[in-house]
């Protein structure tokens, strides 16, 4: 199973290049870090992420006031995966 980590430092400006590195390399899973996506964006932004035929699940920064931070996992629509709370 092809996967990948891309630190993309803002997945909303690079949604086409995401889609380039899965495509290119034929990735079943990305794993993005630094999405700086903001935690009261709508699903559709988080979504933009994925090409046709993949999921995504993102986990926001812990406050909704902080920049940075944030990480998603894009994978193929056909790969069972869900979010796991460690605590702390």
């Amino acid at each position: 199973m092809p996967f990948g980590v891309l630190s993309v430092r803002s997945a909303q400006c690079k949604a086409a290049l995401i889609h380039d590195v899965v495509d290119d390399h034929r990735l079943d899973v990305l794993a993005l870090t630094e999405t700086w996506i903001p935690s009261g964006a709508l699903y559709a932004v988080k979504l933009d992420a994925c090409p046709p035929g993949y999921k995504v699940l993102h986990r926001h920064r812990g406050t909704s006031n902080q920049r940075g931070g944030g990480m998603a996992l894009v994978y193929r629509d056909t790969i069972k995966a869900s979010m796991v709370d460690v605590g702390n």
